[in-house]
């Protein structure tokens, strides 16, 4: 087992991060890709059940809106996630990372302006 694990972390590192927290990234954001879609349809339906109950329809509205960027946050979350796994990277690419996720923040909330 051990000769795996270092076959894995010799051939498939990269930018000095070993194979397995490449792969343990890799699988958390396909996890987040699977389960994102699940996610945001339990939350909103939820959220869409309680509104039902309203008599104005503003808030059924402003789900709408919430509902496509909402799915794309639950991704950069993931991608979040990910990034961690593989702290060991340098620090310049770890912070570039950082700075795309966060415009990918950025973008869901103007995504979010714009429909609305």
């Amino acid at each position: 087992m051990l000769g795996i694990i270092q076959f894995i972390d010799e051939y498939f590192g990269a930018f000095g991060v070993p194979g397995t927290r490449i792969i343990a990234a890799g699988l958390i954001i396909i996890i987040t890709l699977i389960l994102r879609k699940f996610i945001a349809a339990r939350i909103i339906e939820s959220i869409r059940q309680i509104t039902r109950k309203t008599k104005t329809t503003l808030d059924e509205t402003l789900l709408n809106i919430l509902e496509a960027p909402f799915r794309l946050l639950i991704l950069i979350i993931g991608l979040y996630v990910a990034r961690f796994v593989v702290a060991d990277i340098d620090n310049n690419i770890y912070d570039t990372i950082g700075k795309w996720l966060q415009f990918g923040f950025v973008l869901v909330v103007c995504w979010i302006v714009y429909r609305s």
